[in-house]
């Protein structure tokens, strides 16, 4: 059975080297993309959520002391 990647067997519009490196590098991208093709939204909502939460936070903490700032 003859290698699955060689050199030059794919050409890249944007003048890539062929590499098999290259080839690899590209099938695995691919693959992972494949496995989980919402992964980008997915992490973009979760950096929103988390952003939220945050500010949220610091809301509730600034009128707690704002609330209950003399009272022991």
């Amino acid at each position: 059975m003859p290698p699955p990647l060689a050199e030059r067997q794919v050409s890249f519009s944007d003048g890539t080297k062929a590499t098999v490196d290259q080839e690899a590098h590209d099938v695995v991208t691919f693959l992972s993309w494949a496995s989980e093709p919402k992964m980008e939204e997915r992490k973009r909502v979760g950096f929103g959520v988390m952003a939220f939460l945050i500010l949220l936070s610091a809301l509730l903490y600034l009128s707690y002391r704002r609330v209950w700032h003399g009272q022991h």
